[in-house]
């Protein structure tokens, strides 16, 4: 049996208002790679529940987590956004079936998750953070920490002309050659 090392894996997206430029960036970061982070709230203000927690459970601590980056960053505080949640789940769902981790699983760009929920109408600016992990590297905590170390990932989190936010999250048992991954998927966007 391979010995396999612990590793989050982050992919990003960033969509520039109506005609989106796009930039890709997927890295493998070590749980141990940093100290605390100033945006990385504690879990005394936002909660770190079980990998066995309900989704919805796990999806609110994630939107407090880029609440509390956000404040301390000094931009503007996110709203929750039913398409974007949307869109997160059906690129959360097209990853899954495709069994590929990218930005354009089964062929589609990265804003047809976002037009087929009727997100990309008049002027717009989308952008896309995924991550997976195994066991306790897909935490709500974790998660979100590996995003704050990757300067791309971090950018979307504090980028000062988003307004809203949409997360999906999705337990697999076996997909991308590891057992018990967690697909995380946050979606940004203004109008």
């Amino acid at each position: 049996m391979a010995n396999h090392r612990p590793a989050i894996r982050l992919r990003l997206s960033i969509g520039i208002v109506a005609a989106a430029g796009l930039a890709a960036v997927a890295l493998a970061i070590s749980p141990h790679a940093s100290a605390e982070d100033a945006l990385l709230a504690p879990v005394t203000i936002c909660p770190n529940p079980s990998i066995s927690a309900p989704p919805a459970v796990q999806i609110k601590a994630m939107v407090c987590y880029h609440r509390y980056g956000r404040r301390r960053a000094r931009v503007r505080d996110l709203q929750t956004s039913i398409r974007l949640f949307r869109s997160a789940a059906l690129k959360a769902r097209w990853i899954t079936v495709c069994g590929r981790f990218t930005h354009t699983p089964c062929g589609h760009s990265l804003a047809t998750a976002f037009s087929d929920v009727g997100y990309t109408r008049g002027a717009w600016s989308i952008g896309e953070n995924l991550g997976w992990g195994s066991g306790s590297l897909a935490s709500v905590r974790e998660m979100f920490n590996a995003w704050l170390r990757s300067p791309e990932h971090r950018q979307n989190i504090v980028r000062g002309w988003w307004r809203e936010l949409g997360l999906a999250r999705i337990h697999l048992t076996h997909i991308f050659g590891n057992d018990d991954v967690t697909l995380w998927v946050a979606h940004f966007g203004s109008h």
